[in-house]
């Protein structure tokens, strides 16, 4: 008789749980209830992406299920934008954040150098997962420390 595979699905409790997460604080934010810190921020990426509005509002409907929009998974979209926004709130890498102040700077949309740093976080992520290999930080603040001009490179820690 075979075994039955009792290993816990990972990727199906974690997405669960990101789906549920955002389902809630998309509930709280349309209701009013005040957010600090990291759900604050979490909610301004909601809000920055009206073309998911509808999916915030149903998340709760597809726990389970793998959501892609246009090609785009935008509970992931929204899990490295959360992460680099996060980054810069606590200036950790402060790479990240002088990467947005001097693009900014530069008249490009704080969006658009969201997603240029989301991507380099992507690649890292992919990284770890495909490779299974430990996050490589210092190798991810010298790619956004690229995104700089020689000038502004030395940055402290």
């Amino acid at each position: 008789m075979p075994k039955k595979d009792t290993t816990p699905n990972l990727y199906g409790e974690m997405r669960e749980l990101s789906h549920e997460r955002f389902y809630t604080l998309w509930q709280r934010a349309k209701a009013g209830e005040p957010l600090e810190d990291e759900d604050a921020r979490t909610v301004q990426v909601m809000r920055d992406h009206p073309e998911y509005y509808d999916t915030w509002e149903h998340a709760n409907e597809f726990l389970q299920e793998q959501v892609v929009i246009n090609g785009v998974n935008p509970f992931l979209h929204l899990l490295i934008h959360s992460t680099v926004e996060n980054q810069i709130a606590r200036n950790d890498p402060p790479e990240a954040r002088a990467v947005v102040e001097y693009k900014t700077s530069c008249n490009i949309p704080r969006h658009d150098v969201i997603h240029e740093i989301g991507n380099e976080v992507t690649k890292m992520i992919w990284t770890v997962l495909h490779d299974n290999k430990p996050a490589d930080n210092d190798a991810y603040r010298r790619k956004l420390a690229k995104m700089l001009p020689r000038s502004k490179r030395n940055l402290p820690n």
